[in-house]
């Protein structure tokens, strides 16, 4: 069944058939950031607007901008698709209380072509601040200057809102240095003062520098180095001084002798050259300033010299005879301390006694190189001839001599070793008439103790001297033997006859060509 159109259906239906078919979407702002006639905008905001469409991001080139006074603002645009926002960033945060413009240009276009059609602008102010003072920076840093010189110092205040930019200088030390209203400081006297600039308008806002202040050159002291200088006649001496100076004086000086018969002074070098022996004061003054000098006297010392030698020693070598020889005095003293060593010849070699038990004991003559003393004890025989060189303080030099003549010593003692024997009994049963800890060379008690050196070159005879009752040459040299090497005296041969008798013999030892003698009597019975 077909349902009747109704006249108001009919006519819809022609009007939709007869409608035009639609265009592109117009282009325009939906929304701005900050909005216009914002005010109390923060300094660090950006401006930004929305589309009612998307838009060609080229062509907001150029067409999107922010102004202050008529000045371009720098800053960089940006765009976000999905939100149809373009965003304005300044390159720095906007000032206080200024009013700004922004503008979108009538040449952005839709995504579609359609272009804005008209320039948008609109006008927000940014956030007032209170006047403040944000810095105070002193200018260059820390300075010096010279006693009465001065320096200009340059301050920068950093100031919002039109506060004052105005400060006031302080020293910390006016003895030091000054400084003026206007930042002009003026050294005084040496030394450190900290120059201070604060704000006038905020005293919590401020900055200080050191300023270091140097005295004006000026010369204040001069002094030798050397207390007691000396030198010999022809030889040299350098002398040197030190020059006290403040503020970068110059230390140059001069020297100069009162004395140049004595000595006399390089002035330029402090080289003094002796010339006679005495003392010469010599002078070192500043160039500077003349009022400055210093003296010091220095001696030239007379020559070192000796009028003899030694005194000559004869003795025996034996450790129990200590020998001293002092030295002669010196005729002409040369100039300090003496020091004295042996130069040539030679003293007897140490001389060693080792019993095997106990530590060796060392006998040896030496030279005191403060006294110059030879002392000491030898058993070494011989002649010992040297010169002991005498140097002084300045290195003058002298030569003494000296001769010790050592006699080969023995001495045959008691079995106590408290005294010299030169009696024995003896009977027919008798060994050891002499043991070998009573013969005592060089002093030691047994001849096994003595430095080998020495001692293998030691050689012991038993002489016959005479009998009582007299006996046949045989049967004296057959009575009695001794040990070439260590000076025992053995019974030999018993003799014949039942009669007492007395032997006497010389016991002889040689060292080479010295010799020593002993006699000794043997007293016993035959039965």
């Amino acid at each position: 069944m077909l349902r009747r159109l109704t006249v108001p259906f009919v006519i819809a239906l022609l009007m939709v058939a007869c409608t035009p078919e639609q265009g592109p979407a117009k282009l325009t702002i939906s929304s701005r950031t900050p909005a216009a006639g914002a005010a109390n905008v923060a300094i660090d905001s950006v401006v930004s607007v929305t589309f009612s469409t998307a838009i060609k991001v080229a062509s907001l080139d150029g067409k999107f901008t922010l102004a202050r006074g008529g000045a371009a603002v720098p800053g960089i645009v940006s765009y976000d698709p999905a939100a149809r926002k373009a965003t304005f960033t300044p390159a720095t945060p906007l000032a206080n209380g200024t009013e700004y413009t922004a503008t979108v240009g009538a040449e952005v276009e839709s995504a579609q072509g359609v272009k804005l059609g008209a320039k948008s602008s609109w006008v927000f102010t940014t956030v007032a601040v209170a006047p403040s003072v944000t810095s105070v920076t002193i200018q260059g840093g820390d300075q010096a200057v010279t006693a009465g010189d001065s320096v200009d110092l340059d301050v920068v205040v950093e100031v919002v809102g039109g506060a004052s930019q105005a400060v006031t200088w302080s020293s910390s030390d006016d003895a030091v240095a000054m400084v003026t209203a206007d930042g002009v400081v003026t050294g005084v006297a040496a030394g450190s003062a900290t120059i201070t600039a604060t704000s006038v308008a905020d005293a919590e806002k401020f900055d200080s520098v050191t300023v270091t202040v140097a005295a004006a050159p000026a010369v204040t002291g001069i002094a030798i180095d050397q207390a007691a200088p000396a030198t010999t006649v022809g030889g040299t001496v350098t002398l040197t001084a030190t020059v006290s100076t403040v503020g970068g004086a110059s230390t140059a000086h001069t020297w100069a002798s009162a004395n140049e018969a004595v000595a006399t002074v390089d002035e330029a070098t402090g080289v003094v050259t002796g010339v006679a022996s005495g003392t010469a004061e010599i002078t070192v003054t500043s160039d500077a300033d003349a009022a400055y000098s210093a003296t010091v006297d220095v001696v030239v010392a007379e020559p070192l010299a000796f009028g003899g030698d030694y005194a000559a020693f004869v003795g025996t070598g034996s450790v129990t005879n200590p020998i001293s020889l002092a030295a002669p005095a010196a005729t002409s003293p040369g100039y300090g301390d003496l020091t004295y060593a042996l130069t040539a010849g030679a003293l007897p070699a140490a001389f060693v006694v080792d019993d095997g038990v106990n530590p060796a004991e060392t006998f040896e003559l030496t030279v005191d190189a403060a006294t110059g003393q030879i002392s000491g004890a030898t058993g070494y025989p011989g002649t010992y001839t040297g010169t002991v060189t005498v140097t002084d303080s300045l290195g003058q030099t002298a030569e003494i001599d000296f001769a010790i003549d050592l006699a080969l010593s023995m001495q045959v003692f008691n079995s106590e070793g408290t005294a010299p024997q030169g009696t024995f009994a003896y009977t027919n049963a008798s060994t050891t008439v002499v043991p070998g800890d009573r013969i005592r060379v060089s002093g030691v008690t047994n001849t096994e103790w003595l430095p080998a050196d020495f001692a293998s070159q030691l050689v012991f005879e038993l002489d016959y001297v005479s009998a009582v009752p007299a006996q046949t040459p045989a049967d004296a040299a057959a009575a009695f033997e001794v040990n070439t090497a260590q000076g025992t005296v053995t019974r030999g041969v018993a003799p014949t006859t039942g009669d007492d008798i007395d032997w006497t013999f010389d016991l002889v030892l040689s060292y080479g060509t010295d010799t020593a003698t002993v006699p000794l009597v043997f007293e016993g019975v035959v039965p």
